[in-house]
């Protein structure tokens, strides 16, 4: 008697859910176009000038500044400020001037392979410096 009783529990359940199934709109059909809104300008604008360069240096100051000792944060803090308003005006012989400050800073910390987010500076650095070529 339980086993015809779990049977027909387990057959409605099939049958149940094809029903309801049967219910919903096609999945095939074409769905209405929804609207996509486009950025604000401001935004758009912020983006347009931004490089991979630039967004690591500004994910450097960021992010793995406060990760850091205080002290090596602060030493690095303003050659990171130097680099990324450099990397904004453009001017290629002060990029490069303001990279080898930030990588002198770099050496007297640690050893790359001792501190990831050292070593990530140092990644975002490459980048500014290839940028700037």
């Amino acid at each position: 008697m339980l086993r015809k009783q779990g049977v027909r529990l387990a057959a409605y359940a099939v049958v149940g859910s094809t029903l309801l199934g049967a219910c919903e709109p096609d999945p095939t059909s074409p769905r209405p176009h929804e609207r996509v809104t486009p950025p604000s300008a401001a935004v758009a604008t912020e983006t347009a000038g931004t490089t991979g360069a630039s967004a690591a240096i500004e994910d450097a100051l960021t992010r793995l500044l406060p990760s850091l000792e205080p002290t090596t944060a602060e030493l690095l803090k303003g050659p990171l400020l130097a680099v990324r308003s450099i990397l904004r005006s453009q001017n290629n012989p002060a990029l490069t001037d303001a990279i080898s400050g930030v990588r002198a800073v770099l050496a007297h910390c640690a050893p790359l392979a001792d501190d990831p987010d050292l070593a990530a500076i140092a990644l975002a650095l490459d980048a500014a410096e290839s940028n700037g070529r």
